[in-house]
């Protein structure tokens, strides 16, 4: 084959198929936008969920071990209503001094122990934390596929 035959061919592809090449381009970019951001919502939406779990778990963990400052309260003051306090009676007053200081409990530290987890060992946060950045590596690719006037407004996706 002659090299004019090779060069005459190419003119002719650059042509008519650079037109299609962008076009396909730009559809790669705005599907690989689109896919990307759907990724990043599911991951916010998992590690919403680890930190959450977590939580819930902690609250049971102390509500297990430590009651709740309401409970001491109503125990205390059905024990003094009752009569059952050591001590002489006490002449209840209208001043926040004394109602303060007979209610409100400073909160008791509590001992982390070696039961109590992180979001770093949740494997949800990590599942959240692998999506995220396949997400934002789909994003980056995008920005390369297509224009970014056109992949930036697609982000919102993610805040669906």
């Amino acid at each position: 084959m002659p090299p004019t035959w090779i060069a005459s061919d190419l003119i002719n592809i650059n042509g008519d198929t650079a037109d299609k090449v962008r076009e396909w381009s730009s559809v790669i970019g705005i599907v690989t936008a689109i896919v990307g951001n759907v990724l990043i919502s599911f991951a916010l939406n998992i590690q919403r969920y680890a930190h959450l779990r977590l939580g819930r778990e902690k609250d049971v963990q102390e509500h297990k071990s430590h009651g709740t400052e309401q409970e001491d309260i109503a125990e205390q003051r059905l024990k003094a209503n009752l009569g059952q306090e050591d001590g002489p009676p006490k002449r209840h007053s209208f001043s926040s001094e004394s109602s303060s200081q007979s209610t409100v409990k400073p909160r008791e530290k509590i001992d982390i122990s070696e039961d109590t987890r992180t979001y770093l060992s949740s494997p949800y946060w990590w599942a959240g934390i692998v999506l995220m950045t396949i997400g934002e590596g789909g994003n980056f690719l995008a920005y390369g596929f297509a224009p970014a006037s056109i992949v930036s407004p697609l982000g919102v996706v993610a805040l669906v």
